[in-house]
């Protein structure tokens, strides 16, 4: 697999990773859309699974929900999205082809064009002769283009059956605050998460799964009170020894390198203003390492003051290291009160809970989100190793962290007169609930290759010898270590080697 972004979109799709939407009827598809193929699904599934367990199950003041797509417009009159939810677009005048122009400006110009507003693109379109990268005609005024994906509910259209696509999960934790608290019993401070689907109209999406116009979110709404003591952060020594690339606001305004700082400096020098904001960051770092992506991929960027969304005092990107640049996995945002007092405000319903004191407030809101789909994306490039095999044949292996792996194992008979006896074997192993394999195509050494390439961790062999000894060969992916296991022990093995846990 080559390491670009057609690389990895052409090796998604070859081995069942990802698909292109709609390619049936031509083309290239839907533009901005994917399908999650047979191992895609997998390895996206073990993703969540992963995030769930790490930031609710291990957190006692987390807990979850799933909220639906569609969602009356007033939700999203509250927030804001209906008025502010925009991307700056441009057109050409000779051949029509739509542009996102910050993008346009920042592959053209080759600089940073995070907050830029319409007017500062126009601008810069005339001042430096941009023209459209297709049929070199001039471009038209840039103007704002809203992303929402707006529908009607029931057969009649009116104001009232207007719904929307929900652009993010957030507003449908904050329009259920209150319901989840009370019946939840939570006290401050706790959190909301949800994993699910959102959408936005894209004006030009790009780099495969990175920017597209369906995607899916893993999200925290974590609720304070910055002036209840009961909801100060205390001293985590791991949090603040932990050291992290850091790029921030005033580095990037005078063109300076990141540089590594320890989370207590970043504390100390209020870089970072909001403890709790700091802790959901280092969550992430934590967790990062956990599904096997290196901090040296990492980066985290300080939002420009012009570029932070209306809601946010303070915001920080995790950005990952792709071919394409530093660009952002997840996002750390302070939205105070804002969401909460909107919606009280919108809706007439009151959002006021009692703190620890016993005292009516409206908590504060820190937010980190994910897009689950970038985090796939990194994953692919992160653990992909491709080298020349001895015969000078590329050979690709997907280094997954074990729990990951879209497969976990693959039991491969020798010759087809072992058949019977790697049946038995495979079917003691799916009682160990995992995605197992049963591969009897071609070599023994192209049956490892394919495993290999879509990073299943163990390879189980049955030979002639099995008959006699009541072994297998046990194949280590990373070690390509191979040993005798017997038969009778397979599944306590895997289970230990795949989850450090013993199989009763």
């Amino acid at each position: 697999m080559k390491k670009t972004i057609t690389g990895v979109q052409s090796f998604c799709k070859e081995k069942g990773f990802v698909f292109p939407n709609s390619i049936l009827y031509g083309g290239n598809g839907l533009a901005g859309v994917w399908d999650y193929g047979h191992l895609g699904v997998e390895l996206k599934n073990n993703i969540k699974s992963s995030w769930w367990s790490h930031f609710i199950y291990m957190n006692e003041n987390v807990i979850g929900i799933d909220a639906s797509i569609l969602s009356k417009k007033q939700v999203w009159d509250a927030s804001g999205h209906t008025q502010n939810f925009t991307d700056v677009l441009v057109k050409c005048e000779k051949c029509n082809g739509s542009f996102r122009a910050d993008h346009l400006i920042e592959d053209v110009l080759k600089i940073q064009t995070d907050g830029m507003s319409a007017e500062k693109i126009n601008e810069l379109i005339k001042e430096k002769k941009i023209t459209c990268p297709g049929c070199k005609g001039a471009f038209g005024e840039a103007k704002p283009f809203n992303l929402l994906f707006e529908t009607n509910v029931g057969p009649i259209e009116s104001d009232e059956s207007k719904a929307i696509l929900r652009p993010e999960t957030a507003q449908l934790i904050f329009s259920n605050f209150k319901l989840v608290q009370n019946s939840s019993r939570k006290k401050l401070p706790f959190g909301i998460a949800q994993i699910g689907k959102a959408y936005r109209n894209e004006i030009s999406p790009r780099n495969f799964l990175f920017r597209s116009r369906e995607f899916e979110q893993m999200e925290i709404e974590f609720f304070v009170d910055p002036k209840d003591e009961a909801c100060e952060l205390k001293d985590i020594s791991e949090m603040l020894k932990e050291k992290v690339l850091v790029w921030t606001e005033d580095m990037q305004k005078k063109e300076l390198e990141e540089k590594a700082y320890s989370f207590d400096e970043l504390i100390k020098k209020k870089i970072i203003k909001e403890r709790w904001l700091a802790y959901w960051i280092w969550q992430y770092i934590v967790w990062f390492k956990k599904i096997g992506i290196k901090n040296e991929n990492l980066r985290i960027r300080q939002h420009l003051t012009e570029e932070l969304s209306h809601y946010s005092s303070q915001t920080f990107d995790i950005e990952y290291r792709f071919p394409f640049g530093f660009k952002e996995i997840v996002g750390i945002a302070d939205r105070g009160q804002f969401d909460l007092t909107q919606h009280q405000k919108f809706s007439g319903q009151n959002q006021e809970i009692l703190n620890n004191k016993e005292e009516k407030v409206i908590p504060h809101c820190i937010e980190p989100s994910s897009g689950l789909d970038r985090i796939f994306l990194s994953l692919l490039f992160e653990n992909a190793d491709t080298f020349k095999d001895d015969k000078g044949a590329d050979y690709t292996i997907m280094h997954f962290e074990k729990s990951l792996s879209p497969v976990k194992a693959a039991v491969l008979p020798l010759v087809n007169k072992l058949k019977t006896e790697a049946k038995e074997v495979y079917t003691q192993i799916l009682d160990l609930g995992i995605n197992v394999q049963y591969d009897t195509s071609g070599s023994i050494g192209r049956r490892y290759a394919r495993q290999d390439e879509i990073g299943t961790p163990f390879c189980i062999t049955v030979d002639y010898e099995s008959r006699d000894d009541k072994c297998v060969t046990l194949r280590d992916r990373d070690t390509k270590k191979q040993e005798r296991i017997k038969i009778k022990d397979i599944c306590r093995v895997l289970k230990e080697r795949l989850y450090n846990k013993t199989h009763k």
